[in-house]
């Protein structure tokens, strides 16, 4: 039996190919490590959930006022002309509202205790500025920003999902 060049070849790249197999072990620990891996990237989706859950509850319970009745909301006009008011207790962020002359050049004090409009700024108050901007001053549209969460349950929900999916396929492969 005469081995040509290319049988020789052959042998070699599936040698070679065998060589480069993890044995069982080393196989069994790249799946657990693939397991955990997956695992991980499901608690991670549930804990950015379970946040945003419990942001969205403390925004509902807030009252957005100190305990002298003052407000919470600040604010400061930005570069493009927009104030953005937040409330200082729960990090609420109300949509943008058209800045007045006064307000770019000289700021927003909505902490002023002489100034009883703004003292008393309240979320109802800020909705109607923002519905009178988007009809006289609407914004451009931009695209939603890629970090936003408030649409993760159905999405979550199916990442986790597939993440299962591949787990599972992971420990049957074993």
């Amino acid at each position: 039996m005469e081995i040509t060049q290319s049988d020789l070849e052959q042998a070699l790249k599936t040698f070679a190919r065998e060589l480069r197999q993890p044995d069982a072990i080393t196989a069994a620990k790249q799946r657990e490590e693939e397991v955990r891996k997956l695992e991980k990237r499901e608690q991670v989706i549930r804990n950015a959930y379970h946040e945003e859950q419990s942001r969205l509850r403390g925004q509902q319970m807030c009252s957005h006022k100190k305990r002298n009745g003052q407000t919470l909301f600040a604010g400061q006009p930005n570069q493009d002309g927009y104030i953005r008011y937040m409330c200082l207790g729960c990090q609420k962020v109300m949509p943008p509202v058209k800045a007045t002359q006064e307000q770019l050049t000289g700021g927003v004090n909505a902490q002023d205790a002489n100034n009883a409009f703004m003292w008393n700024l309240d979320e109802k108050t800020i909705l109607q500025w923002v519905e009178w901007t988007n009809q006289n001053h609407p914004l451009p549209k931009v695209a939603p920003r890629s970090t936003d969460i408030s649409a993760l349950p159905p999405e979550g929900q199916a990442a986790i999902l597939r993440l299962r999916e591949q787990k599972e396929a992971l420990l049957a492969s074993k």
